[in-house]
């Protein structure tokens, strides 16, 4: 393995630390009284994170692949 591909599954495990305090940061009970448009930024913060769990999981992602696949979904937003 060389550095740049240990540095990557580093950068990823470090991602994958981020969102799950992310996940955790969140009580039934704080969600239930956000305002509307806290609600909303958590369902989006939410989203992208359960995204993103999902690409990790793949044993052959890097953060160049992760990039790309944002990328695409905000040029098809844009379009």
């Amino acid at each position: 393995m060389d550095s740049n591909t240990f540095k990557d599954v580093l950068d990823i495990n470090r991602l994958k630390e981020k969102i799950y305090k992310i996940k955790i940061m969140y009580h039934p009970n704080l969600i239930a009284n956000l305002s509307k448009e806290m609600y909303d930024r958590y369902k989006i913060r939410m989203s992208l994170c359960e995204e993103l769990l999902t690409l990790l999981e793949q044993s052959n992602i890097d953060k160049e692949q992760i990039k790309q696949h944002f990328e695409k979904k905000i040029v098809n937003i844009q379009d």
